[in-house]
Parts: C-alpha cells; sequence; structure tokens
C-alpha cells in the first residue's frame, strides 16, 4: 500500500513539472543594467524555469527570446551584446539550482549544472554584425561543459 502510494506521488510530480511552460527570468543577484563594459560590451544574464532537456527545442527558444531581447544599436560604443541564458537543474529529490544561484564572478557560475546558451552579437572590424550561437550539454560538475551547438552567423542590418 505505501508503495503504491509513494508510486502515484512520484508519479503525479512527474507529470506535473514535464507539463509546466518556460518561463524567461533575470536572475536576482544579477540584474541587468545597461552598463557597458571597459571592453564595449553589455552582458544580459536569464534563467529560464523549466527549460527544454532538448537542445533543438532549448536553442529554437533562445532564438525567440534573443530576437526580443537585442534591440541595441552596435556601433564604436557598443561593440557587442552577450545574452547568456541558464537553465535549471534535472530535479532529483525535490533538488533544483535555479536563478537564487549566487557566484563570485562577474555573472551566474553555475557549477552543479552548467547548462547554459549564449549569444554573442558582436561587430566586427569591417562594421559587418556577427552572432554566435552556443548551447552546452547538461553536465554536473565540469567549469566548462561541452558544447552540442555552435554556429557563427552574419546578420542582416536589422540589428544595427
Amino acid at each position: 500500500m505505501r508503495t503504491s502510494i509513494l508510486s502515484i506521488f512520484l508519479l503525479i510530480t512527474f507529470c506535473t513539472s514535464c507539463n509546466e511552460k518556460p518561463l524567461l527570468k533575470e536572475f536576482k543577484h544579477y540584474p541587468n543594467t545597461e552598463k557597458v563594459t571597459s571592453s564595449r560590451s553589455i552582458f544580459k544574464h536569464y534563467f529560464i524555469e523549466n527549460a527544454p532537456k532538448n537542445n533543438l527545442k532549448l536553442r529554437k527558444l533562445t532564438d525567440k527570446y534573443s530576437d526580443s531581447i537585442m534591440t541595441y544599436k552596435l556601433s564604436d560604443s557598443l561593440k557587442s551584446i552577450i545574452i547568456m541564458y541558464y537553465t535549471d537543474k534535472n530535479k532529483f529529490w525535490l533538488v533544483n539550482v535555479n536563478e537564487n544561484y549566487y557566484g563570485e564572478g562577474y555573472g551566474p557560475e553555475d557549477y552543479y549544472n552548467p547548462r547554459r546558451a549564449e549569444y554573442d552579437y558582436r561587430l566586427s572590424t569591417k562594421g559587418e554584425i556577427w552572432l554566435e550561437r552556443i548551447i552546452y550539454e547538461n553536465e554536473t560538475k565540469k567549469v566548462i561543459p561541452k558544447i552540442s551547438f555552435i554556429e557563427n552567423k552574419k546578420l542582416e542590418k536589422k540589428h544595427e
């Protein structure tokens, strides 16, 4: 009897978490500002709650988010915009790394779940706008996880 009650509880918990929609949030400890660094870059940090586990689905989702966030005009005074998306850790006994994570670096460092997506909009010396997209694997306890997707492409003038 106890086993079946526990099984039903775990099944309900699992199904509930699987059906939740992804939600884009700002990190609580790393609020996004318009501060331009000495290298003429702006860093934006976001957390995706209930992010897709599939890397292709994550890339499509972060593409959509990035298109709405990237409203900046790149110029000599602003050379790049780097948007970082972090995802929640795979749940195990209700332990979850989330947007409350606090590190000592310039941005969030999720040592226990470094899965993230990076979008780097950069102005080249020729005045062209390039986008580098990187999706990292969901590996635990790695400083630099494996890359599952990387792409460099020249953009049209819409982000100028």
